[in-house]
C-alpha cells in the first residue's frame, strides 16, 4: 500500500475518467478526462475501433504519440 502511494505521488498525468462506446453500427467513440494540472482536460474522439478512439484522445490531450509501451506499463 505504501508503494502505491509513493508511485501515485509522482504521477504527472492521471486518468480522471474514460468512457468508450463501441458497437456494430456507427463510429467508435471515446471520451477521456485527464488531470494534467488545472483545469482537467477533456477530449472526445472517434477511431477505427474502441482502442484507436482511446489513442486518438490521448494524442489530442497530451500532444505526443503514445506507444505500445504505454499499454504494457498499465497492466
Amino acid at each position: 500500500m505504501l508503494d502505491e502511494k509513493i508511485a501515485a505521488s509522482h504521477d504527472r498525468i492521471k486518468l480522471a475518467s474514460l468512457t468508450v462506446i463501441a458497437g456494430t453500427h456507427g463510429p467508435q467513440r471515446a471520451t477521456m478526462k485527464l488531470d494534467v494540472g488545472r483545469p482537467i482536460k477533456i477530449e472526445e474522439a472517434e477511431g477505427n475501433g474502441p482502442v484507436d478512439a482511446v489513442f486518438n484522445c490521448i494524442k489530442a490531450l497530451v500532444r505526443m504519440r503514445p506507444s505500445s509501451n504505454c499499454i504494457r506499463s498499465m497492466r
